[in-house]
């Protein structure tokens, strides 16, 4: 449970300065939590990923347990070691908090990914699954830590999620399916390129109307003039 009143700039980077690892140019940056380890499309999608060049790598605390039963190694670890298990990376930079904090873990690594990757998009896996509380967190952390929630996509097992702050656009399959969860209240939502279309509605934190919709195109777009919605697209195998 987080606690205390630790400050978030308190911590320890092992192994080179924090300087140094600023000047590093990173094109895209990719964050496992230790939440449910990748796994099926996940997995596959993080391994193309991590090949991908100027990739940078950052697990937070457990979450490198899920990078070393898939053989890939982060260039950082962040948190306060209370869940990860792994002795693989005894050489790999910690960025070391303790367990009395006012933040999580994934939140730390998260503006630790985002500082050393300000540009490019953020790939985070492991958000989904575990605790019920920082299940929750993690899926608003985004909106919570970053400026521009838009460049993050979450994975998981066969479903994608991206952020929608205005506008989104959807490539897929129809017949995949669709959920907009409100994460604030969301207004005047536009739906095209759905089976079941919304023209001007107003959502709420909760609402279950903007569930389970289906893709009616190759291309969909969700449009809405305020609000905050986490969009969750089920992938056909073939999209993945």
């Amino acid at each position: 449970m987080n606690a205390g009143q630790e400050s978030r700039e308190r911590g320890s980077l092992a192994g080179q300065s924090r300087e140094q690892e600023r000047q590093t140019a990173y094109a895209l940056a990719i964050l496992v939590l230790a939440g449910d380890p990748p796994a099926g499309m996940a997995a596959a999608a993080l391994q193309r990923l991590a090949a991908e060049p100027g990739a940078l790598i950052v697990a937070a605390d457990g979450g490198a347990d899920a990078l070393a039963a898939l053989g890939l190694r982060p260039h950082l670890i962040v948190g306060d070691g209370d869940s990860i298990t792994t002795q693989a990376f005894a050489d790999v930079p910690r960025l070391a908090f303790p367990a009395a904090k006012n933040f999580t873990d994934g939140e730390a690594a998260l503006r630790a990914a985002a500082e050393r990757c300000p540009q490019g998009p953020l790939h985070i896996f492991g958000a989904f699954g575990g605790r019920p509380d920082h299940y929750w967190g993690n899926l608003c952390l985004p909106i919570f830590a970053l400026d521009d929630a838009t460049r993050v996509t979450l994975y998981h097992q066969n479903l994608r999620g991206y952020y929608s702050c205005g506008w989104l656009r959807l490539c897929g399959r129809p017949g995949d399916t669709v959920s907009l969860l409100p994460l604030t209240a969301a207004q005047d939502i536009w739906l095209q390129g759905f089976v079941y279309p919304l023209a001007g509605y107003d959502a709420v934190v909760g609402d279950t109307r903007t569930l389970c919709n289906v893709l009616a195109a190759r291309q969909a777009e969700i449009r809405h003039s305020g609000g905050r919605l986490l969009v969750i697209h089920f992938l056909s195998r073939e999209d993945s």
